[in-house]
């Protein structure tokens, strides 16, 4: 009975191992496969060598269960082998991919002039290094693949960086400041609203100029429909456009966007300074530019 026990035991550890193995692939978890039957095989190997202690190893049973445990050992392992060579060739396309994509974007920022998104483009590395660290824990940090996708991230993130300094540069070089174009003869109180605001947003911030080259306001008028108080109400507004040019040090200076809104019903104002953000592409310019 005590051998019997054993057996069925050792048997039905070994069975819940090659299940897990296999259930991990199904899933594509490696991880899960790495962890999962290792223990499962443990407590077979476990009743093996209890069986092994009553009865010795070249006892019928013992060795009918030595092969069989030998055979699911050599079977999970192939698995194995073919389910890391799957996962590290898919991991590795989608390295691969993501950091083309990032060469594309930068690209296509360049064509666009957007400086500032440009700038930001190299925190998507991070996500880059997070997902060779998912590779290494595959294949170890020393496997030929991970020099290559490492050799690949450096040149993308090279190249990335010398996208952003060539155009900074360039629009830098070119930058102008904007000239007045406001044909209202409210210019000046305009100009002195978006001062006030600047300064008190940003008190630090040496303004060179205020510059309303917009000609005119941009005007919206269009019935929306209240859902709280089921009616029909008139919008009527207009936002006007402004640059605000800060000397940033002794050589350089940025043009940063800013707004009025009107109420065109009420007649109220108010202004929009919190520019500075890559969402509003402030541009930088030589001091030398500045007139």
């Amino acid at each position: 009975h005590v051998i019997k026990t054993r057996l069925e035991y050792s048997r039905s550890y070994l069975r819940a191992a090659i299940k897990l193995a296999k259930s991990a692939v199904e899933r594509r978890n490696y991880e899960s496969f790495q962890e999962g039957w290792d223990k499962k095989m443990g407590k077979a190997r476990q009743y093996y060598a209890e069986l092994v202690a009553l009865v010795g190893k070249d006892h019928k049973n013992a060795k009918e269960l030595k092969a069989e445990l030998d055979k699911g050992l050599a079977e999970i392992e192939e698995m194995g082998r073919t389910f890391k060579a799957e996962v590290s060739a898919d991991r590795k396309a989608k390295i691969l991919a993501r950091l083309d994509y990032i060469e594309r974007i930068g690209e296509t920022l360049v064509e666009k002039k957007q400086v500032s998104s440009l700038k930001q483009l190299s925190g998507k590395f991070i996500a880059v290094d997070e997902m060779i660290e998912d590779l290494i824990s595959v294949v170890g940090a020393n496997d030929p693949v991970i020099v290559e996708v490492k050799t690949r991230r450096e040149e993308v993130k090279a190249k990335v960086a010398g996208m952003y300094s060539d155009l900074d540069q360039n629009m830098a070089d070119s930058a102008r400041a904007p000239k007045d174009h406001y044909t209202g003869g409210d210019g000046e109180k305009l100009r002195q609203m978006i001062s006030a605001e600047w300064k008190r947003v940003y008190p630090n911030d040496r303004v060179l100029a205020v510059r309303l080259h917009a000609k005119t306001w941009e005007r919206t008028v269009e019935d929306r429909w209240d859902e709280i108080y089921k009616k029909w109400e008139r919008v009527d507004k207009s936002f006007l456009l402004l640059a605000v040019i800060v000397q940033q040090d002794e050589r350089n200076a940025v043009i940063y966007k800013a707004f009025i809104n009107r109420n065109n019903l009420t007649g109220s104002l108010n202004t929009g300074v919190k520019t500075k953000g890559r969402l509003y592409n402030p541009m930088r310019m030589l001091m030398k530019n500045f007139k």
